[in-house]
């Protein structure tokens, strides 16, 4: 009986001691998208002397993982402007001024990765 109680005890920690890391982004391959995409990371370190908050955000757009910049400080006045890029870098689609109301539609913001202040 002592036998079976180890062996279930065994298979309960296997099976529920193993968790799936939910940072992950299955369709990039990758944890820390800033450090691990040659091209964001590039990106991020081209964000310098930010007079205004500038954020590198992720998102979902038609069900695909999106990274963008955006100014996200209330205090600065800018002229809306969003290109969205995939996980290679390559760009999936431009919303330009006038444009807020689709954006807004179709782009589910998921995560502030990055904020430049200065």
């Amino acid at each position: 009986m002592r036998k079976i109680f180890y062996c279930i005890y065994i298979c309960g920690l296997i099976l529920f001691g193993c968790e799936k890391n939910e940072n992950t982004i299955p369709e990039c391959n990758v944890e820390n998208p800033l450090e691990e995409l040659d091209w964001l990371k590039e990106v991020k370190n081209s964000l310098t002397n930010c007079t205004c908050q500038i954020s590198i955000l992720q998102g979902n757009y038609r069900e695909k993982t999106v990274f963008y910049i955006m100014n996200t400080d209330p205090v600065c006045n800018s002229v809306f402007h969003v290109v969205l890029w995939d996980c290679n870098g390559d760009v999936v689609k431009e919303y330009k001024p006038g444009q807020f109301d689709a954006y807004s539609k179709e782009v589910e913001l998921i995560d502030n990765i990055y904020t430049c202040t200065d």
